[in-house]
């Protein structure tokens, strides 16, 4: 432990070794870019759905098209517009979110307070029992 020590601080923060070494994070810091690595990640996430939720609109107008029957469809399509729209609703709260982060005008509780949540919707948003909280 002690010569470890010792040879940490003789290391000259410029030299081969001492940039070769991975950044040293205090936790408070390593907790925030945790928190913006997720913010990023379920924006990209929801980004993706969006994608694959258009895709399934596309097909699911060229298969309407092909059958007489548009009811059933209209309902498929309804549904899939309204996957879309409270998707894009939730990547502007977490793209607003993201911003306050790197201004730093919001603490980390705050995110913890709805990192569950939009967990739940990612993960579940299609599922029929699925219920969204109104915030």
């Amino acid at each position: 432990w002690y010569q470890r020590r010792v040879r940490d601080a003789k290391t000259k923060a410029y030299s081969k070794e001492a940039l070769g070494l991975p950044a040293k994070l205090d936790p408070a810091e390593k907790e925030r870019c945790e928190m913006r690595d997720w913010l990023n990640k379920s924006i990209d996430t929801l980004n993706i759905e969006v994608d694959k939720l258009e895709c399934d609109v596309e097909t699911a107008q060229a298969q309407t098209r092909k059958k007489k029957n548009a009811a059933s469809g209209s309902d498929k399509l309804d549904e899939l517009h309204r996957f879309i729209k409270n998707h894009r609703n939730h990547i502007a709260h977490l793209e607003a979110l993201l911003r306050m982060w790197d201004n730093d005008t919001l603490e980390i509780e705050d995110v913890k307070t709805i990192q569950e949540e939009v967990e739940y919707y990612i993960t579940d948003y299609s599922n029929p029992d699925f219920v969204e909280n109104e915030y």
